[in-house]
């Protein structure tokens, strides 16, 4: 039940993209399959991250095995299927393997069904995945040029995780690429609220979504480090 606990380390560094950190870890005890997945996964994106696509395909296969070996009765926290999760930590990589390559439509794609997994799972304290899906995929949607979609996406959020800044930051994006520019203010300011004891910039990792010099400076200027 407690063996998700094991690979949080990993998990906090590939939040905030310490990739170099990620290689260093050693891998976890054979006979824990579900920490050797994340293992694996950690380093896919690593590797996704820093454009060593070829190694990072490699995680991913290393990650699907495990996934299809891992026992169906195994439970994670008090009551999720491990299998279940793992298949999550596939679905995200794969997206963001395709998001590293510049293929926004199986990017988007793969995060959705990643959302619909993580929408599946039951619900624990902590939650038993790491962050909400739903960031990745509105970030790949503005990537993508698809601020509506985004928009929806990061709303939907806001309703299972009131007040995540980085939802806050990601609606702000798409409304102001829609045009709605005194909306895309007011959630601008509760972005600002929230995020105001940060010492990093909020945005997500897409590997081919360069904020724009406006944002750039705004970033600069208001998040140190």
């Amino acid at each position: 039940m407690a063996e998700y606990l094991l690979p949080t380390p990993l998990l906090v560094e590939a939040r905030f993209g310490e990739w170099d950190a990620i290689m260093r870890e050693p891998a976890p005890p054979g006979d824990l399959s579900y920490a050797s997945g994340v293992w694996h996964y950690t380093r896919g994106l690593a590797f996704a991250a820093t454009g060593k696509l070829g190694q990072a395909e490699l995680e991913r296969g290393d990650l699907h095995k495990i996934t299809m070996a891992i026992p169906a009765d195994r439970v994670l926290g008090t009551s999720n299927n491990a299998q279940k999760v793992s298949e999550l930590a596939e679905a995200v990589l794969a997206g963001e393997i395709a998001s590293a390559r510049g293929n926004q439509t199986e990017a988007i794609a793969r995060l959705s069904n990643a959302v619909r997994i993580q929408d599946a799972l039951v619900y624990d304290e902590p939650p038993i995945w790491y962050f909400p899906v739903r960031e990745a995929l509105g970030a790949e949607l503005i990537a993508a040029g698809q601020a509506t979609q985004a928009e929806a996406v990061y709303r939907s959020d806001l309703k299972a995780n009131p007040g995540n800044p980085r939802s806050l930051n990601g609606l702000a994006r798409s409304l102001r690429a829609e045009g709605k520019k005194q909306e895309a203010a007011r959630y601008e300011n509760r972005f600002r609220s929230a995020w105001r004891y940060a010492d990093m910039a909020p945005e997500p990792l897409r590997f081919h979504d360069e904020l724009n010099s406006t944002e750039k400076s705004a970033t600069s200027n208001d998040y140190p480090g």
